[in-house]
């Protein structure tokens, strides 16, 4: 992503500053490098800082990842999450009032965590590098992490700060939706197709849909299409969309599990005329979760969305999603590159790649 050693008289600069401040305040400042130890290069990751009562305090980062876009095109501004975590980009500073402070760093689920208890004392300058090793490399074996199922808006000059924030959590393809009803939609995607799609390395934003969604037959997700389509005088009409989306090289399925919203409906009505290419399964919103497969297994003992059968087979028949920061093993080293101009069904379909279920990536636990 960046390197270091460009960054070294911003932040020995930055440093100086905020070292005067804090002997002026009597507050400590901590200057963390975060980078991954097998190419000593800086890389996003996830944070936790919290002082003993588990408040986060005042982050004065440059490399701080804060999108502006929240729910439903909410300006509201996520610098820290819901749990009080924030990204950071290779590194970050805090200012600490003077205590004992738990600081946790995580990058996705092949990464071991790092978490370590600091001592802030009075006028202090703290400085940390770590290194976050990995215990399994999956790239390395040919399967690169995917999420099938993000919401939030996107412009171009968003790009960059997205996919570090899916960086962080180690997602190497990153499935964005734009997410409609029968009047509106929200996580409005600036394009579709190659047009909509970002890649920095082997890290890619790829625009998709979560549309149509009703509650009596479920909530479907299509991705890889070249336009976002939409029906909005025959929305019910699954199979006609589904139909569409293949025309324009996209693959579609089903969102959560096909339990909520009624989704086995749909799947009863379109999964055994050929329509849908996959059942989204890790995905934890789901009541009484996390995982149910009964309706999976029972269109599996049918013959359809069988990873065995190439025809029916999808980035999202192995293992799909668990919630916006999730991780799951789904897209092979060689698809990747592909992607950025490449039709997913034929793709999907051919045979050329793990993605058309000839081979499977060894079980990852999700939680």
């Amino acid at each position: 992503m960046q390197v270091w050693p460009r960054r070294a008289p911003l932040l020995a600069l930055f440093a100086l500053g905020v070292a005067i401040s804090a002997q002026t305040s009597r507050e400590a400042i901590l200057l963390v490098n975060i980078g991954d130890a097998a190419t000593g290069d800086p890389t996003p990751a996830r944070v936790w800082l919290t002082d003993a009562r588990g408040e986060t305090p005042a982050i004065l980062g440059i490399d701080q990842l804060a999108v502006m876009w929240g729910r439903f095109d909410r300006p509201e501004g996520y610098a820290l999450q819901p749990d009080g975590s924030f990204y950071a980009d290779g590194s970050f500073q805090a200012r600490l009032p003077p205590g004992d402070y738990t600081l946790r760093i995580e990058k996705g689920y092949e990464y071991e965590p790092r978490s370590e208890t600091i001592e802030a004392k009075a006028g202090a300058l703290l400085e940390r590098d770590y290194r976050l090793d990995r215990w399994i490399d999956m790239p390395a074996r040919g399967w690169y992490s995917a999420d099938d199922h993000i919401h939030i808006r996107r412009s171009p000059r968003e790009n960059a700060k997205i996919l570090r924030w899916t960086a962080a959590e180690d997602i190497h393809v990153g499935n964005l939706l734009q997410m409609g009803d029968f009047w509106n939609y929200v996580y409005g995607q600036y394009s579709f197709g190659n047009a909509g799609r970002y890649r920095e390395g082997d890290y890619l934003l790829s625009p998709g849909q979560e549309e149509p969604r009703t509650p009596e037959i479920g909530h479907t997700i299509s991705l890889g299409a070249n336009d976002f389509v939409r029906f909005q005088e025959d929305y019910y009409s699954y199979d006609r969309l589904f139909d569409r989306v293949h025309e324009l090289g996209g693959l579609s399925g089903f969102a959560h599990q096909g339990m909520s919203f009624h989704g086995y409906r749909g799947m009863t009505m379109n999964v055994l005329r050929g329509k849908v290419d996959f059942l989204e399964l890790v995905q934890f919103c789901v009541a009484n979760g996390p995982i149910h497969t009964e309706h999976y297994y029972r269109f599996l003992d049918l013959g359809f969305l069988s990873p065995r059968s190439p025809a029916r087979t999808s980035p999202g028949a192995d293992v799909v999603r668990a919630t916006a920061s999730a991780r799951a093993a789904s897209v092979t080293r060689a698809s990747i590159p592909t992607w950025a101009g490449t039709n997913f069904r034929s793709r999907a379909g051919s045979g050329r790649s793990k993605l058309a279920g000839r081979s499977r990536p060894p079980a990852l636990s999700s939680s």
